[in-house]
């Protein structure tokens, strides 16, 4: 025989674990709420008083019910607050039980007269949101802080430029960038993957320059350094720039890769003008230079390309069209650290027409999914997607070039062969609470605009 649980007796279940305890001094409590003051009822001046909070594995949704039933305060959560939490709090108020589980979950708290509503951080709420320290509490309920201001959910402008140049252009952007230099290059030893617990020697960069990391061959695409074969993972500090290349396949060759680099924000004025110089030499071009605003911790998606029909059987025999995406695909998500650096989680796709089947056309794909450290302004290439056109024109005397053997004689045949990379520069901006990029040089930022 089953057992029905209701919604009113995990309440009551809830209920019965929140121990009262013998204490009644009144409490201060920092919470993270917008302009609330709470008229409370005589019976409700008992909120102060210290309680044994212990769950497991409570819904969220019904364990705030419970806590506004207890505290005599009206509390409605929202569809966005979804989950469930363990709580084992000894010795606390109602209020600090409450900040607990807005904290935990990622919350927002909103006042609206005498109730709260509860959203997710993502919610966009109506009032004014205040920060943590903005709020105390007293016996009538909660009074703003005097030093309180307005909190600001903190936006990034992710810059992304996608640039079609000459294969040696990644190249000599490196050597201008000091990556080429080795006077100035330490070393360091790394295990030998070919020999297990030995040790090898490898350069490295040990002042503000250059340290790099992953199969070392890979890095003359990019720099035009030759080094040593079998290289295992170097550890990557850097202050300059990084390289992160793929790690060598199993058949020791240099896998078909993306490759990345970091800069830091001094540079990127010089990475801007490399690109206009690379378009009025003519070796290049920017294909596309989107720009998007994203909210802190939120998904940007940048997308460009083509759709390639193709023909689809259904199971009554009918041959249908589809469509399957040829594109370049760009997802960023921003995580903002104090100070004002930025976390970008990366997941970018190349996909590009492949040959023709009886079946349509194949998708060549491309993918790479990772995470980087950056600074405010600093920004990120990612390249290593190179694409190679063979082209062979005949020139010839009519009638004599066609004759075998002895035509040659009167025939030229030219062989060209070009070879041309896709970059991605992707450059994140801090924004402030006006839509103002923050300077490249700001050392902390602060949670309150």
């Amino acid at each position: 025989m089953k057992k029905r649980v209701t919604v009113k007796g995990v309440q009551h279940m809830i209920c019965a674990s929140i121990v009262l305890g013998a204490l009644c001094l009144p409490s201060v409590w920092a919470q993270t709420v917008s302009d609330l003051n709470v008229t409370v009822s005589p019976a409700q001046q008992d909120s102060g008083k210290r309680m044994v909070f212990a769950f497991q594995d409570v819904p969220v949704r019904a364990l705030l019910q419970v806590l506004g039933e207890t505290a005599g305060v009206n509390i409605v959560a929202d569809d966005s607050v979804t989950g469930t939490i363990t709580l084992n709090l000894k010795d606390a108020t109602w209020q600090e039980a409450l900040d607990v589980i807005v904290r935990a979950k990622n919350l927002r708290l909103e006042p609206s007269g005498g109730t709260m509503f509860v959203r997710g951080s993502n919610v966009f709420m109506g009032s004014d949101v205040y920060g943590a320290t903005g709020y105390s509490s007293n016996g009538n309920g909660y009074q703003r802080d005097s030093g309180a201001r307005p909190r600001f959910e903190q936006q990034v402008l992710i810059e992304a430029r996608i640039v079609e140049a000459e294969d040696s252009f990644s190249r000599s952007l490196g050597v201008k960038l000091g990556f080429n230099d080795r006077s100035r290059m330490g070393t360091t030893y790394v295990p030998d993957p070919a020999n297990a617990g030995k040790f090898i020697q490898v350069p490295t960069r040990t002042d503000s320059g250059v340290m790099f990391g992953g199969n070392t061959d890979s890095l003359q695409s990019l720099s035009g350094q030759n080094s040593a074969t079998g290289i295992g993972q170097v550890p990557s500090v850097a202050n300059t720039m990084i390289n992160f290349p793929a790690a060598v396949s199993a058949s020791g060759a240099d896998p078909a890769a993306f490759a990345m680099t970091l800069f830091n924000a001094g540079l990127t004025r010089f990475i801007n003008l490399e690109l206009t110089a690379l378009e009025t030499d003519g070796k290049g071009k920017m294909i596309s230079n989107p720009r998007v605003v994203t909210g802190n911790n939120i998904k940007a998606v940048i997308e460009q390309g083509t759709e390639i029909p193709y023909k689809e059987t259904s199971t009554l025999g009918a041959t249908n069209t589809s469509f399957r995406k040829a594109n370049l695909k760009l997802e960023v998500t921003p995580k903002i650290a104090p100070n004002s650096e930025v976390l970008l989680d990366v997941d970018v796709t190349k996909d590009s027409v492949g040959t023709y089947t009886a079946d349509g056309f194949t998708i060549n794909t491309k993918h790479v999914q990772t995470q980087v450290n950056i600074d405010n302004g600093g920004t990120l290439v990612i390249g290593g997607i190179y694409q190679e056109d063979s082209r062979k024109a005949v020139d010839k005397v009519p009638f004599l070039g066609d004759i075998p053997l002895l035509g040659n004689l009167f025939k030229t045949t030219t062989r060209a062969t070009s070879k041309t990379e896709l970059l991605i520069f992707l450059t994140p901006h801090i924004l402030d609470s006006r839509g103002n990029i923050l300077p490249a040089n700001t050392q902390k930022l602060s949670i309150n605009e």
